[in-house]
């Protein structure tokens, strides 16, 4: 969730702008740049028609001596009391129409940048003086000293939108030059259909992924630990919450691991902590279940040990105390083979000794590119995953679990992170599959570019061998680790729906959301408080477990598609962005059919649910009038549907809704 930590100070930057028309061109005329004086060629001191948003100890100037083209360029130079405010070059383009696809470009160079990301670029819609969610995030190129390099990313105008704002900044201490800016807006105009009638085509013989690891969540229990306990949860929740989770039937699940609950002391293991035991009990219920997990360190110093190398005392916090908040991410070098073996060693625990074989996934490090001042260097990374390769094979467990990486969770909206490619190369015989997170993507028209972005790469990165799989371990929108301003809204539900059918269409084999559930974590935060956790699909016990919207939509997404099945491609005519659809097909044939309506009306689908098989489809419904059920239970089928081979069948898909069909019995 790292761009969240800039949007405060981005967000003030459009009242220090002037504006721009953005006047319609005829449809055969070129491109048209509408940034003015891109190149900033014209100008004194400051170049013309730039704006600025400025902060303490912070430069701005045309530079006449360094360019990318011609002879200037934009400069900012922030000192180290500027270095958290993000300045910015910005303009405000006016007359926007929602819908209209931008394609945005700067040429970027850097010196001296003490952070991890270096100079970048953002996009940020307004209707009026109203920001709009999300921002629209390009590249960055790094810190320290960088030649001139483009970043990219296109943009997409919200249903509300009127005005546009494009901001090259700098967050951190050093110089960075801006040059060539290009902004244009393409042939491509994404609109609601407005049609009262779709036909949708199950193409069985177009198949997307021959293998879908599943829908999941990520999802820590807890509720058997004693700050839950405290909590009033006992044997009776428990059971209720496992029925629940049971009917859900999720199909991976993405599961936390701190150090101090298996290895406090290097050499002295503790499998009977009250933590090590609630992962164990958890594991077994989901492996009853049928759910896989994958298991990751959270984070970075608050997951290790003490004895993992960490003295605190020598990295002091942005304000000035001792605080781990500038501690690099990785431990020091000379711990790394250990705190690897350690987690070979609870690897094998859980494995053989408690016997939870669905342990399938593994990761090394939770978002290890989410903070622009401590770096997560590339080689020590894929080094750590080296040393876990190594330590799985002497226990003979790597036939049985799979390496993730890199676990990114930085980089633009519609483009492959630097981090990403960083990794990658580096690590592509030891990662197994491709882990990404993505909090950037509430408006779903941009990720289709983002998802096709990281798919072409892993293709181009190995390109005599089968592309590795892509995992989407963590996505949504709306607050910050623990809390959650929007999971309440039953567009937040929709979101979830229009999310999956989207990534999964266009490639990830493996779709989790954040997260599962309200509980409180075995952490403390600097304040001594306990954090509880409130993005989760349902409300902790004082709130009497009640389901929010999200619950109703993905527990249907969760449990009408099995692991392994085949992603199919659904032909929707006439075409219509706003009306995705996607299908699978189970190992046993059963199919599935999930489409959502992102429009205000009502639309009459006529489905053909294939050509080689009858076929009995029970319908699901996520809709204004079907949330929330009746004692907040799983959506139940509204109707059924006798779809012979080869010919069409009408379903109703109501406006602002999520509809599923399906044959499989569960």
């Amino acid at each position: 969730m790292w761009n969240q930590m800039r949007r405060l100070t981005i967000a003030l930057a459009f009242i220090f702008t002037a504006c721009m028309p953005l006047w319609a061109a005829a449809e055969d005329a070129p491109p048209t740049n509408l940034f003015p004086n891109p190149s900033a060629e014209e100008g004194g001191e400051m170049p013309n028609q730039w704006n600025h948003f400025t902060n303490d100890d912070t430069t701005f100037a045309r530079d006449a001596s360094v360019g990318h083209t011609g002879s200037a360029s934009a400069r900012i130079i922030v000192g180290p009391k500027g270095a958290a405010g993000f300045p910015s070059f910005n303009y405000m383009f006016e007359q926007v129409k929602p819908g209209e696809e931008y394609s945005v470009s700067v040429w970027v160079k850097g010196q001296g940048v003490k952070n991890n990301w270096g100079p970048n670029m953002t996009v940020i819609f307004f209707q009026g003086d109203k920001r709009l969610e999300p921002d629209i995030s390009g590249d960055d190129i790094g810190g320290g000293d960088r030649d001139w390099t483009q970043l990219n990313t296109l943009a997409i105008a919200p249903k509300e939108a009127d005005r546009m704002l494009v901001v090259m900044g700098l967050y951190g201490e050093g110089t960075a030059w801006f040059d060539d800016v290009s902004v244009v807006r393409t042939n491509v105009m994404h609109a609601l259909y407005e049609g009262s009638e779709l036909s949708l085509s199950v193409q069985e013989d177009k198949v997307l992924n021959e293998h879908f690891i599943g829908f999941g969540a990520h999802g820590d229990y807890f509720l058997t630990t004693p700050r839950n306990i405290k909590r009033g949860v006992d044997d009776r929740d428990r059971e209720m919450i496992n029925r629940r989770i049971e009917s859900m039937r999720p199909g991976v699940i993405l599961v936390f691991f701190n150090f101090k609950w298996w290895e406090p002391e290097e050499g002295k293991q503790t499998p009977d902590s009250d933590e090590m035991k609630d992962l164990a009990y958890w594991l077994r219920f989901l492996q009853s279940i049928g759910t896989t997990v994958v298991l990751t360190p959270w984070g970075d110093n608050f997951a290790y040990a003490d004895w993992m190398g960490w003295d605190l005392s020598k990295f002091p916090s942005r304000e000035g105390g001792p605080s781990a908040s500038l501690a690099p991410k990785l431990p020091p070098a000379e711990k790394q083979p250990a705190v690897m073996r350690s987690l070979a060693d609870a690897v094998q625990y859980l494995r053989k000794d408690v016997g939870v074989t669905n342990l399938k996934y593994i990761s090394i490090c939770c978002e290890p590119d989410n903070d622009n001042i401590r770096r997560t260097d590339p080689e020590e990374f894929v080094g750590m995953l080296r040393m876990l390769d190594k330590e799985l094979r002497a226990r003979n467990l790597r036939e049985d679990v799979q390496l993730l990486g890199p676990h990114a969770s930085g980089g633009g909206a519609t483009s492959v992170s630097r981090y990403i490619k960083e990794t990658m190369p580096l690590g592509k015989d030891v990662m197994d599959v491709m882990t990404v997170h993505t909090y950037s993507h509430q408006d779903t028209r941009l990720l289709p570019y983002w998802l096709r972005s990281r798919m072409d790469y892993l293709k181009q990165l190995e390109p005599s061998k089968p592309a590795k799989p892509l995992m989407i371990a963590e996505f949504g929108y709306g607050g910050g680790t623990f809390e959650n301003t929007e999971n309440h809204k039953y567009e937040y539900g929709l979101f979830l729906a229009d999310f999956g059918i989207v990534a999964a269409r266009e490639g990830a084999s493996a779709v989790l959301m954040w997260c599962l559930m309200d509980t409180y974590y075995p952490v403390e935060r600097p304040d001594g408080d306990e954090p509880k956790q409130l993005y989760g699909l349902w409300r902790f016990r004082d709130e009497g477990w009640r389901p929010r919207p999200g619950y109703f939509s993905w527990s249907l997404v969760n449990r009408y598609t099995k692991p392994d099945s085949k992603v199919i491609a659904v032909d929707v005519q006439p075409q219509a962005e706003s009306v995705p659809a996607v299908a699978f097909l189970s190992p046993q044939g059963e199919l599935t059919v999930m489409m959502a309506n992102r429009g205000g009306q009502d639309i009459q689908v006529n489905l053909q649910a294939g050509a080689s098989h009858d076929r009995t489809l029970r319908r699901y419904e996520y809709s204004e009038q079907t949330v929330p059920t009746p004692e907040g239970m799983m959506i139940g089928a509204s109707g059924v549907l006798r779809a012979q081979a080869g010919k069409t069948v009408t379903v109703a898909l109501p406006a602002r809704s999520f509809v599923l069909l399906t044959d499989m019995e569960r």
